[in-house]
């Protein structure tokens, strides 16, 4: 029997995966039996110690409109981070592999609610309190969370699927790849609605051999 996984890479502060949101979650609700989806963090400006200005701004600003209108998911547009404010996704991903540890039935829940936090709720997700809160709400104790956050073994992991993205050739998020006994083959590359990606999924599962 062929061993059949969704591998999901995206970052929690990537405009175009929030926008994919609804559909990677009617992906992991429709094919959970068949092809589970595994969330891999792909880090998009991981390690970024550039303070944010004006132009970064407008420029970010540029996407999500284009992402609102693709995809319908809500947006503060406002966007006012605090002073100084460092576009780095790190510790984002890095909380989502701690939540994969601690609690894996809700990393991807846990995954949306940072998005949903930064976009539509204007809400800073490098702070560590803010994703320790958010831990909370997804079965984990702050402490829990805080102390996994902080573990040299979630840092390696997350430095090890920021290493996976680039080895398998992602070169934008978010990305689909279907995984099974024969190898791998690209499902999604960037953001597509639910009915286009099932039938994409659906004739990878129909499909006897699937070359790397």
């Amino acid at each position: 029997m062929s061993n059949k996984k969704l591998l999901y890479f995206a970052d929690p502060m990537c405009s175009w995966c929030w926008g994919f949101s609804p559909t990677i979650h009617e992906v992991a609700n429709q094919f959970a039996d068949i092809a589970p989806v595994e969330i891999h963090v792909g880090g998009l400006r991981a390690g970024n110690t550039k303070i944010m200005d004006k132009d970064q701004r407008l420029y970010i600003l540029n996407h999500w409109f284009n992402v609102n209108e693709a995809s319908g998911q809500p947006f503060d547009f406002s966007f006012k981070m605090p002073e100084g404010f460092i576009y780095d996704t790190e510790p984002a991903c890095r909380a989502v592999k701690a939540m994969q540890q601690l609690n894996l039935a809700q990393a991807l829940n846990y995954f949306s609610a940072i998005q949903e936090a930064f976009y539509a709720k204007n809400i800073d997700v490098t702070a560590t309190e803010t994703l320790a809160e958010l831990a909370t709400e997804h079965g984990v104790t702050g402490q829990q969370f805080e102390q996994a956050f902080y573990s040299d073994e979630i840092k390696q992991f997350t430095q090890s699927d920021f290493m996976l993205s680039q080895q398998m050739g992602v070169n934008g998020f978010p990305c689909v790849i279907g995984q099974n006994d024969q190898g791998y083959m690209f499902l999604a590359q960037g953001f597509q609605l639910y009915p286009q990606l099932e039938n994409t999924i659906n004739r990878w599962l129909d499909t006897p051999f699937n070359s790397p």
